[in-house]
C-alpha cells in the first residue's frame, strides 16, 4: 500500500511583482510630509518648532531660519529617526508586516537582514496607536478570551474576542513572576481564583 506524501514549501513570491508596486521615492515623500506636517504641509523644525524653513538644493532636506538646524522628513518623524534604511525599504517592511509575511521571508524581499527585519516588526508593534488597541475589544462581542504569559519575569496580558482577529496585549507592570504563579492553577490573581 502506496501512500502520497504532500511536501509543502514555503511560498514563493515575485519579487519583482512586488517591487513594481512601490511608490517612488518622490511620492513616499509626498505621502510622508502629508502625515507628519497635517496642518498646511510646511515643514516644521524639530529643534525650535519655526516653521521658517528653507530647502536645501539636491539634498531633500531643510534648513530652519530660526536656529540654522538643518533637517529631513525621517528627523521629523521619531519612528524614523536615525533609520539608514530608504524610504522604499521601510514601505516594503511595513507592507511584509501588514501581510504577516514571516520575518525571513521579508529580510529576502526587502533585501535586508532577518535581524533588522525582526526589529523593524517590534518597531511596528510598540507603534500601534494606543487609540486602536483601547477600541479593538469595545465591539458587540459576547465572548472574550483571556490569556497571559510570562516574558522574563514580567507577566503579558492577552484578550481575543472570539471569532475576530483582534487581539490586545497588555504588560502588566505591578505583576511579576513568583514561586506561586509558577504552578498552574494556584491564587491567580489576574483570573480571581
Amino acid at each position: 500500500m502506496s501512500r502520497n506524501y504532500q511536501v509543502t514549501q514555503p511560498i514563493h513570491m515575485n519579487n519583482s511583482s512586488i517591487l513594481e508596486q512601490v511608490p517612488s521615492t518622490q511620492t513616499l515623500r509626498t505621502h510622508l510630509k502629508r502625515l507628519i506636517f497635517p496642518d498646511d504641509g510646511r515643514p516644521q523644525c524639530p529643534q525650535c518648532g519655526s516653521r521658517q524653513a528653507r530647502s536645501i538644493k539636491r539634498a531633500q532636506r531643510w534648513r530652519c531660519r530660526r536656529c540654522r538646524h538643518p533637517f529631513s522628513i525621517k528627523s521629523c518623524c521619531s519612528f524614523l529617526k536615525h533609520s539608514k534604511l530608504s524610504l522604499e525599504t521601510i514601505w516594503l517592511l511595513v507592507w511584509c508586516w501588514q501581510e504577516e509575511i514571516p520575518k525571513d521571508q521579508t529580510a529576502d524581499i526587502c533585501g535586508v537582514s532577518a535581524v533588522t527585519a525582526y526589529s523593524w516588526f517590534a518597531k511596528f508593534r510598540n507603534n500601534i496607536p494606543q487609540k486602536r488597541a483601547e477600541t479593538v475589544l469595545e465591539e458587540d462581542t459576547d465572548t472574550v478570551a483571556c490569556d497571559k504569559l510570562f516574558v522574563g519575569e514580567k507577566a503579558v496580558m492577552g484578550a481575543k474576542a472570539k471569532g475576530t482577529r483582534n487581539v490586545v496585549l497588555k504588560v502588566l507592570s505591578e505583576y511579576r513572576r513568583s514561586a506561586q504563579t509558577t504552578r498552574r492553577g494556584v491564587s491567580d490573581p489576574l483570573c480571581g481564583n
